[in-house]
């Protein structure tokens, strides 16, 4: 397999020197703007540039339309690894972190008797975003704006697709993705937010109505599904 992987690797171009450095400036800009506490003042920021950016998108118009661009494949830059390289070294903290703060949301939700992700009992997962059931998602979205990017994620049963269409997808064929599409938001639980953080962040969300567990007969809202 590593041998495979090394000729993979050798038959990859290096990428344009410019667009690596794009791709750690966006990652520099991101960090900045995801900070809760500058977040609203960056926003207006952000937004007055609108499309004019030049940052490099996550997907090109040619993925969108499901077509595979030219010049796929390519290597990460010298600079990517060694950003992926110190990520790695923090990995353990990462996820202790990313628990906390998913512990914290899980908790604010469950003593206000609202839903909550069903994790299985074996599991101890990292969320790297913390997923939320609301009923108006623009509500949610506008609730949050001051202090974050509320997550969308997964707005289409077909994410990133100009239209279901182009995978073929038929409506209806899933409906539950279809209304999970519809309904989900997610918050974030990067190192840059605080548990204070989270329990802002999470307050704002509940202003929009946000989904309600189903119970069974005598079952409390705090026990499992």
């Amino acid at each position: 397999m590593a041998e495979r992987v090394a000729a993979i690797q050798q038959r990859c171009a290096w990428p344009p020197a410019g667009l690596a450095a794009s791709y750690v400036l966006k990652l520099v800009l991101y960090h900045l703007l995801t900070q809760p506490r500058i977040h609203g003042a960056l926003r207006a920021l952000y937004e007055r540039a609108g499309e004019r950016h030049p940052l490099p998108r996550p997907l090109t118009r040619d993925e969108h339309a499901g077509v595979r661009p030219a010049n796929y494949e390519q290597r990460l830059s010298n600079a990517q690894a060694a950003l992926a390289l110190r990520q790695l070294r923090r990995l353990d903290a990462n996820l202790a972190h990313r628990q906390r703060v998913a512990s914290t949301v899980d908790r604010w939700l469950r003593d206000r008797q609202l839903a909550t992700p069903q994790v299985p009992a074996a599991a101890r997962p990292a969320f790297v975003r913390y997923p939320i059931w609301v009923e108006n998602r623009a509500a949610a979205i506008a609730a949050t704006q001051p202090d974050v990017v509320l997550g969308t994620w997964f707005t289409s049963v077909l994410q990133d697709a100009a239209s279901p269409e182009h995978g073929d997808y038929q409506a209806g064929s899933c409906p539950r993705a279809e209304s999970a599409a519809q309904h989900l938001v997610n918050l974030p639980t990067h190192m840059r937010v605080t548990q204070q953080d989270a329990e802002r962040i999470i307050s704002r969300v509940a202003a929009a109505p946000l989904k309600r567990p189903r119970l069974r007969p005598g079952q409390m809202p705090s026990e499992p599904a």
